[in-house]
């Protein structure tokens, strides 16, 4: 029985090792990829929006002079901190596919400074600059091609690496933004006389989502410790096409900023001629972020 024992532990082991190579071929289909990197990042996020709308209303007055309002509705997006994730699939083929998403919200300061004029001798000129603020949304979906490249192999799995990748990427953005913005009007007082004055009035990109198809560009360098575990460092810009949007103008009961018209009616038919004197906001919610995070191979 002895001698025999070799060749028996030779024909148990045999079929084990073919399906520890083809292992998965036992199971079923081997999965299409040799490796999956997961990786969770964070950091900061500024974002490129900004834009100027220009608004100019002028009017004849009852007792036949003129009044104007100009504004300028100058708005910008800030920095923030940002985050993200992905999936990197290197596939057998060679094919290197990545998904993932970032995150960033930011703050939108608003600042329109604003002429008021009165032509009625002596003429009245006034200058005033109002502020506001708001929000700004945008979180990309992303499917990238990959190139990754060795910059530098050390012992024990030590060495750094590069990725270059690229693609399409689906944005959700939203925005709400509430300002302020100067109105001129003059109410007539009887007797062919009149009085005139500036007025604060109340301006807002309503609360607004809308879905926009991009792209996206970044360069990651990973350092890895392991086989299966890595610091990840990455620059990445998403570019978002322009969305048009609206200021408008809210009416209510507002007080002249000289105190000739304590209280005047700024009704919606003003709002709605204003509005359409103010020209449309050009907003492109593209951003560039720099990020770090772990990375876990698979």
């Amino acid at each position: 029985m002895k001698p025999l024992l070799p060749f028996v532990l030779f024909a148990a082991a045999a079929p084990a090792a073919v399906f520890c190579q083809t292992g998965s071929d036992y199971y079923g289909p081997r999965p299409l990829w040799e490796r999956v990197e997961i990786a969770l990042t964070a950091g900061y996020g500024q974002s490129l929006a900004d834009w100027t709308s220009v608004h100019l209303t002028q009017a004849v007055t009852p007792a036949g002079f003129r009044v104007s309002a100009q504004n300028r509705l100058q708005m910008s997006a800030g920095g923030a901190l940002t985050g993200g994730a992905s999936a990197t699939f290197f596939f057998r083929s060679g094919l290197v596919l990545q998904g993932g998403f970032g995150y960033l919200k930011t703050g939108v300061t608003n600042e329109t400074p604003f002429q008021y004029q009165y032509n009625r001798p002596p003429a009245v000129w006034r200058s005033e600059t109002f502020e506001g603020s708001g929000e700004l949304t945008t979180v990309p979906i992303f499917i990238n091609i990959v190139n990754n490249f060795n910059l530098f192999r050390g012992p024990a799995n030590r060495r750094l690496r590069g990725y270059l990748s690229l693609g399409p990427a689906l944005f959700f953005n939203s925005i709400v933004v509430d300002a302020f913005a100067g109105a001129a009007a003059a109410v007539s007082t009887g007797g062919g006389d009149e009085l005139a004055d500036a007025f604060k009035v109340p301006v807002v990109v309503e609360d607004t989502t809308w879905v926009s198809l991009g792209g996206n560009i970044g360069l990651s360098f990973d350092f890895h410790f392991s086989r299966s575990l890595a610091l990840t460092a990455e620059g990445r810009f998403f570019y978002a096409p322009k969305r048009n949007l609206v200021w408008r103008w809210q009416a209510g009961t507002v007080s002249g900023l000289s105190g000739q018209i304590p209280a005047y009616e700024f009704t919606s038919a003003a709002a709605a001629n204003y509005m359409a004197d103010t020209t449309a906001i050009a907003l492109k919610p593209s951003f560039f972020h720099f990020s770090a995070g772990v990375k876990v191979i698979f």
